[in-house]
């Protein structure tokens, strides 16, 4: 959009008002439409808005399918990890350097287990982290109803364009 264009909109919108047009909303359109260029400019914004949600739209369906061959990828390199230790072990080798890396094998760190028995509910309370948060819906629901709570206040909602298209 062009700064140029939606200012002199603006400044011809603020004359009309103060000449007594400002009821007028097709009074205002049509002349900001036969004086300046900034209705192009919307339509030319419209139509971007819509070409980067039909972008947004077709680069999450690609993710969905990105994240699966993604995985692949992943298992595929653990496997080849798994069958390199694996040699690495049987040979007996702790350390071998080729011109692309050099491979170690290190001794692994120790780690628990946790079985189909382990849950909160069984675990003594010295092992069980407890957390608070606000129930924000029970906040909304108390400051709307005109109680003060610290820390949360009414707010105006910004105004939000909306915008159909047949």
């Amino acid at each position: 959009m062009t700064s140029r264009s939606m200012y002199d909109a603006q400044t011809l919108v603020a004359h009309l008002r103060s000449q007594g047009y400002g009821d007028d909303e097709a009074l205002l359109i049509d002349s900001i439409e036969g004086e300046t260029n900034a209705l192009a400019a919307v339509d030319r914004i419209v139509s971007e808005i819509g070409e980067a949600e039909q972008n947004q739209a077709v680069l999450k369906l690609r993710e969905e399918e990105f994240a699966g061959r993604r995985q692949r990828y992943a298992a595929r390199a653990e496997g080849l990890r798994a069958s390199l230790l694996a040699w690495l072990t049987d040979t007996g080798l702790k350390t071998l350097e080729r011109p692309e890396a050099t491979l170690s094998v290190t001794a692994g760190r120790v780690g628990v287990n946790y079985t189909a028995d382990f849950g909160v509910e069984t675990l003594p309370e010295q092992f069980v982290k407890t957390s608070r948060e606000p129930d924000k819906a029970a906040v909304r629901k108390a400051v709307l109803a005109g109680e003060t709570i610290i820390g949360a206040e009414i707010s105006n909602a910004p105004p939000i364009l909306t915008i159909r298209r047949s």
